[in-house]
């Protein structure tokens, strides 16, 4: 079995990049190289001295960041969704509970 690839073209620091990648990858990977050539921009505005590795590296770090930062944003609000979930769901089953035992009495009072 073969697997087919497409090639997508990326323009980073101004140099053309030619890469092979999985069917229906292109359009994320153009846009990762957009925003990796965005923050490279950044970093060589902020230091112009900066040689290419180092401005490689600290681009990367500046995403890598941003991603961990929103990881740890994605998992403080499941956590908080989970929590809330608990909540209600405690309060239903004492509501619940409640209203067997209101029932339970009553037809005990009937019978």
């Amino acid at each position: 079995m073969t697997e087919k690839f497409e090639t997508v073209r990326l323009r980073i620091l101004g140099e053309d990049h030619t890469i092979a990648c999985e069917p229906g990858d292109r359009e994320v990977l153009k846009s990762a190289a957009s925003l990796l050539d965005e923050q490279i921009e950044n970093v060589q505005h902020a230091d112009p001295l900066l040689d290419t590795t180092n401005v490689f590296m600290l681009a990367a770090l500046r995403l890598a960041t941003n991603l961990l930062q929103s990881q740890r944003e994605t998992d403080s609000s499941a956590t908080e969704t989970l929590d809330s979930v608990r909540s209600v769901r405690r309060r239903v089953e004492r509501r619940l509970e409640k209203a067997a035992a209101a029932d339970g009495a009553k037809a005990q009072a009937a019978g």
